[in-house]
């Protein structure tokens, strides 16, 4: 099995130095792309050599793992008709998957295993090659409609002809035929003195192209027999595919490259990027593009001019996807770890956190299946030009160790030092603006100390900052372990912030402020065997202003102590404005929009809870996108996540609104969360931030299709530890 690995990330924690070799996107493993096919409307189904077929989208984020097989998929097979796929999952099952891929049928196929699948033109019959030379038909209730010998060695190719009265087959045997579905054998359309990989039937049914292990590529046409021989690779041909109109041809090979054909006039271009054997390669997007899958463990899109748009890394948590500047997006939060940026014959690793504010892309993959393009420095340009600085710190206890002081140097290494982000257990507790540092005149270091309070037990420290670019850079992990004295429980802080009534009709909602009542209620937040105390802080309507939310937080950084707990819930109206996301107060005027003044952004979200000494942080956004565009606010609530070191979780996730329902009691983002806290998010007996946001994520997208009929899903990013917040 080719499963492949990489070098283990490092955060950068000693700065980045201007070099020549070019930063690139690296992950920690992948499995070969073995099969894969359209689905349409942008979804594609892949098998991969680790057993496992994703079933994942050019247009969204959903997507799919079915993991229960035990055989490499070596064939993937899609009904236009149906909507049906069919693929071997064991070496005597064939698996026929529904449309929703949420029913099934297996064939029984003990006669030996299946190397190509494929479904006949009206959907009704299903027809497999094996490695002992066999074809075989089934009906889709699985019974066989036929049974024949076609060749004496392994099959690498069937497919029904347009017509469905005839079946197309290729062999290790060097020989590709067609025969009609009794199996009476209608003619040999080629013959080679060595395998041949694949064939492939024009959309009209006149022409066959093959592909062998010798490299070459023929056309031949039905009628006549005539072969011409379009062009070669340097090494065996994987697959063959012709366009629409069978003008082109698309070939892949073990040589690394995709080629695409003129069938008239030869070469029109060669695709290259793969590092390993190209197994599979076809049109997509109205044949604007091609889509094709290596051993190397990646999917890549290519213009049909041949230029990479995009590389994507498929697992069973969803996809990777990398533009050629540098530009990331992926399904799942789960997947944050899996890849980081490298250089080659360089020792420097970088995990994505570093570039996340600059090259996150919300959306990437869909922006390129569309045509729309992203212009931006690449990240080996920024590396260059704007290195981060080289953060280090050190920590020195007091004489009772009651306390620690914390002293920071942060090193301009070529793109200037920016602010400095104090992290304590990975949440932020102190932002200290460059403008505040102290400079010492000839050194291009600047030098801070902080006075962080303690936590009974270890507390780990480090410190970031940022070049001019906005690359990070941050400094190693210190820690510091203070006796505990006694058992004190933590305390909750509770900020409910809540606007129904807006200046105006037009913005007004009916379940705001009834959400956060209800989670202020919350039997949860009651028990004595978790929090010592609860203290909540309001602001509904008229007075979630600015200026009294962030009062409001004054309070609670005056509050608080390192042990606590801090969840915020915010419920009303987000707006995208001038690329950043704003929760709207309650003093904003749709007819005169004033975003600074009346809304709260990200950066008051990140500077408010920097003072709040509280390490366990959960942020909770029940807001309706008032229009903009959704994957501003995705990565704004990423950058928040990430800045402030602690969890969020947002009520939508592209374009839908945070819907309200007179058919619930509440909205159906904040029916889930008191679900969950209620109970039904418990993992182990304990509610925690990590299994709250699960069972959101979960249950949202349930609610709002079973009780409102449309789609809604929540988007949720977790930095910092995880804690108790029920039992």
């Amino acid at each position: 099995m080719r499963i492949f690995f990489l070098a283990a990330c490092f955060i950068l924690s000693a700065g980045i130095l201007a070099i020549e070799n070019p930063f690139h996107p690296a992950w920690k493993e992948s499995s070969a792309i073995t099969a894969f096919t359209d689905l349409g409307n942008g979804s594609i189904a892949t098998g991969l050599e680790n057993k496992t077929v994703l079933v994942w989208n050019l247009t969204n984020r959903k997507f799919k793992a079915l993991t229960s097989n035990t055989s490499i998929i070596s064939s993937i097979a899609h009904s236009d008709p149906s909507g049906k796929i069919a693929y071997q999952s064991d070496e005597s099952k064939i698996k026929i998957l529904s449309p929703d891929l949420e029913t099934n049928m297996e064939i029984p196929n003990s006669l030996g295993s299946i190397t190509s699948l494929d479904f006949s033109p009206d959907g009704l019959k299903l027809v497999g090659g094996d490695e002992n030379g066999r074809v075989r038909i089934w009906d889709l209730s699985g019974k066989i409609r036929g049974n024949f010998q076609a060749h004496s060695l392994s099959i690498t190719s069937v497919q029904f002809s347009p017509d469905g009265r005839s079946i197309l087959t290729a062999s290790e045997d060097g020989t590709a035929s067609l025969w009609n579905t009794e199996g009476t054998q209608i003619k040999v359309l080629d013959t080679r003195d060595s395998p041949i990989l694949c064939a492939k039937i024009s959309k009209d049914g006149k022409k066959v192209a093959t592909g062998g292990d010798d490299g070459k590529i023929r056309e031949i046409f039905v009628e006549d027999g005539k072969k011409t021989e379009i062009g070669r690779h340097t090494s065996s041909v994987r697959s063959v595919v012709y366009s629409k109109t069978g003008k082109y041809l698309l070939s892949s090979s073990e040589d690394l490259t995709v080629k695409i054909w003129d069938t008239k006039t030869g070469l029109k271009a060669t695709l290259v990027g793969h590092s390993d054997t190209v197994n599979q390669a076809i049109f997509i997007n109205d044949e604007k593009q091609i889509l094709t899958g290596s051993d190397d463990g990646t999917q890549k899109i290519f213009d049909i001019n041949g230029k990479e748009l995009a590389n994507i890394v498929l697992t069973d948590k969803g996809k990777i996807v990398f533009d050629p500047s540098g530009g990331f997006d992926y399904d799942s939060e789960f997947l944050e770890s899996y890849f980081y940026f490298n250089t080659e014959n360089v020792d420097i690793h970088s995990g994505l956190d570093s570039f996340y504010s600059l090259f996150f892309s919300p959306g990437l993959i869909q922006k390129i299946f569309k045509g729309s393009k992203e212009t931006r420095p690449s990240v080996s340009d920024l590396i260059n030009t704007s290195p981060p600085p080289r953060v280090d710190i050190s920590l020195e206890p007091s004489s009772d160790r009651e306390t620690v002081s914390v002293s920071v140097k942060a090193c301009d290494e070529g793109g200037g030092v920016g602010d400095l982000y104090l992290y304590h257990n990975d949440s932020l507790v102190s932002l200290e603006t460059s403008r505040a540092i102290r400079l010492i005149p000839g050194d291009t270091c600047v030098h801070k100390t902080f006075s962080p309070d303690l936590s009974p037990g270890e507390n780990y420290f480090r410190v970031s900052s940022a070049s001019k670019a906005g690359i990070v850079g941050y400094s190693k992990m210190v820690s510091f372990h203070k006796t505990a004295s006694g058992s004190t429980l933590p305390k909750l802080h509770l900020v409910l912030l809540a606007v129904d009534d807006y200046k105006g009709k037009s913005m007004d909602l009916r379940y705001a402020v009834k959400d956060a009542l209800a989670l202020s209620g919350a039997e949860a937040f009651k028990k004595k065997n978790i929090f010592s105390s609860t203290k909540i802080y309001t602001a509904y309507d008229r007075k979630a202003d600015k200026k009294g939310i962030l009062s409001i937080f004054e309070e609670v950084a005056k509050e608080s102590a390192p042990e606590d707990l801090l969840l915020v819930f915010i419920a009303g109206h987000g707006a995208n404005q001038d690329g950043k996301f704003y929760f709207l107060t309650s003093t904003f005027d749709p007819e005169n929009p004033n975003y600074s003044e009346n809304g709260f952004s990200q950066e008051d979200f990140v500077s408010s809870i920097a003072k709040v000494n509280a390490t366990r942080k959960l942020l909770i956004f029940d807001t309706c996108d008032s229009g903009g565009e959704w994957t501003t606010q995705f990565k704004e609530l990423g950058n928040l996540a990430k800045s402030a070191g602690l969890c969020v979780i947002a009520s939508t996730l592209e374009k839908e609104d945070a819907y309200e329902s007179s058919a619930l009691e509440h909205g159906v983002f904040t029916t889930a969360l008191l679900e969950g806290l209620g109970g039904r998010a418990n993992t182990n007996g304990k509610v925690t931030a990590s299994s709250l946001i699960s069972y959101i994520n979960l249950r949202v997208p349930e609610i709002a299709k079973s009780v409102i009929k449309k789609e809604q899903f929540p988007y949720s990013s977790q930095r910092g530890r995880d804690f108790v917040i029920a039992e």
